[in-house]
């Protein structure tokens, strides 16, 4: 069972719309758990955007 999803860029950008509030600048699209987490590269290391937490 595949745990983790890769989107292209648009899809990826379509998605993290509604999170801009969280300031993503800088922050690229790594790869999204199916439960909808995101896992963001930024220059200083890796983000996880937790959508349960909203964090």
């Amino acid at each position: 069972m595949e745990l983790t999803r890769t989107f292209s860029d648009e899809v990826f950008t379509e998605a993290l719309a509604t999170w801009q509030w969280l300031d993503l600048d800088g922050l690229d699209p790594w790869f999204a758990t199916v439960f909808g987490d995101v896992f963001l590269l930024g220059d200083d290391g890796v983000y996880w955007l937790d959508v349960a937490a909203g964090s």
